[in-house]
């Protein structure tokens, strides 16, 4: 009996013995699995913790690059800054420039306006001395003095036919001459260059002479001649007017 009870306690021992080694392997399964979690996520903890490094040298490298890029802008703003100054500069330089010509138009604009003004009122003013001259040739022409006109060369600047027809043909280069004609006192003697009448009126002097020419029958021809200034910018030349003198006529 005593030994019946005793395999009874052994064998209920033995039971329980079984029964916490059982949970005790099916702890060390639970451990072990638990042990390759552990070391599958330590193990994945090292990947990413190498991923996180990478990412990390990755962004430092990325800040250094946006550095750079950032110091890179910096300098194209500086240089876009000179280039604005600059355009700037051109910009009122060439609106000085333009106001500069747009002035220099307009006063050229009044200068083509004043010469044009200028030009017509020359136009009038030859076309009226034209009409003058010609009004005086007419005059000159019909009066029965003779009329000689020079510049201060001694050129013809005008003669009447009564002039041509009384002593030739004028051309200053024979000072001691009038016209063609040797110009005499009135005794009949020879006068000197400088005070023949159209040497005198070339000198643009004022003054009223008696002379002489040879007639074509030997007999003297004796004149008075009036002279006259021709007056423009200063003495131009003279005018002379010559009336025939008749015996006993004073």
């Amino acid at each position: 009996m005593l030994v019946a009870v005793e395999n009874v306690a052994a064998a209920v021992r033995m039971r329980r013995f079984t029964e916490k080694n059982l949970r005790l392997e099916e702890s060390n399964r639970d451990l072990s699995q638990l042990n390759e979690e552990l070391q599958a996520a330590h193990e994945e903890s090292l990947v990413n913790t190498e991923e996180a490094q990478a990412s990390a040298e990755e962004v430092e490298t990325l800040n250094e690059e946006l550095q750079a890029t950032n110091e890179e802008l910096e300098t194209l703003n500086e240089e876009l800054q000179a280039t604005v100054e600059e355009l700037n500069t051109t910009n009122d330089d060439l609106q000085a420039r333009a106001t500069e010509l747009q002035e220099l138009a307009q006063s050229r604009e009044e200068e083509r306006q004043s010469t044009e003004a200028a030009r017509r009122r020359a136009e009038e003013l030859v076309e009226q001395l034209q009409s003058e001259r010609s009004r005086l040739e007419a005059i000159l022409a019909n009066i029965s003095d003779a009329v000689l006109a020079v510049d201060t060369n001694r050129q013809v600047l005008f003669s009447n036919l009564v002039f041509q027809n009384s002593f030739g043909e004028h051309t200053g280069e024979a000072q001691d001459q009038l016209g063609s004609t040797e110009v005499l006192d009135e005794s009949g003697e020879k006068l000197p260059s400088e005070s023949t009448p159209s040497t005198r009126a070339a000198r643009g002097e004022s003054f009223a002479m008696r002379f002489a020419v040879g007639g074509h029958d030997g007999a003297l021809r004796r004149f008075e001649a009036r002279g006259r200034p021709i007056e423009g910018d200063g003495v131009t030349g003279g005018v002379l007017v010559i009336r025939e003198v008749m015996d006993g006529q004073d």
